[in-house]
């Protein structure tokens, strides 16, 4: 399997359109989709743009995508990135295409001088994911994957990898101090290596964080 992310472009609408039915029947929503093509174009490709997509495609198919649109941070003085859905066709999955579209945002937002690349998970589909308790494992693996794709990227992914990793930590010790003691230190430990440009040690103690948060 060969993977290629690229921007949808105009004649994307109806790929984009179905893939959102899709998702929507994936997050059991399918009777809150008032979305047609008309709508989608404008929004997307008309006199002021409102979203962006990114297509993956397979073989030529496309068969998953990322919609997202830019915000600002007051506090950072920089825009973030928004990421509203990501969907990937069910008979698609396991193949690692989620991380990619995910990686290939990361990377965006580097490029762009964002601080942060946000996004939220539905409240069922984070369970089925983790017992209870556990909802925080999921999200905390991507953000560490993604900040030891993009840290030592010299345009600007030192930062955005270091705020990645302060902002795990943060939720790691709101939510079980003691239980993730150990992870904590391994990143602080790798994000002050990261800070002094010794990425192979940072991203060696990234790695060991990963293998504990299970």
């Amino acid at each position: 399997m060969t993977v290629r992310i690229r921007p949808a472009i105009r004649d994307d609408v109806p790929v984009i359109a179905e893939l959102i039915r899709g998702l929507a029947r994936y997050e059991k929503l399918e009777d809150q989709v008032v979305m047609t093509e008309a709508l989608l174009d404008t929004a997307l490709f008309g006199e002021r743009p409102y979203a962006e997509v990114v297509l993956a495609e397979d073989e030529g198919r496309s068969v998953g995508f990322a919609l997202f649109f830019h915000n600002f941070s007051t506090f950072l003085g920089r825009p973030g990135i928004y990421l509203e859905d990501l969907f990937v066709l069910p008979e698609h999955r396991g193949g690692g295409i989620g991380r990619t579209l995910l990686a290939h945002l990361a990377r965006l937002a580097v490029e762009r001088g964002c601080g942060r690349l946000e996004w939220a998970v539905l409240d069922w589909n984070r369970e089925a994911m983790t017992h209870p308790g556990d909802e925080v494992i999921p999200w905390a693996r991507r953000q560490l994957e993604l900040a030891g794709e993009i840290l030592d990227n010299p345009g600007g992914g030192l930062l955005f990898a270091t705020q990645t990793i302060g902002q795990v930590r943060a939720a790691l010790q709101e939510r079980d101090a003691e239980r993730w003691q150990e992870t904590v230190i391994s990143l602080e430990r790798a994000e002050d290596l990261a800070v002094h440009r010794e990425f192979d040690s940072s991203l060696r103690l990234l790695a060991e964080a990963l293998e504990k948060l299970v």
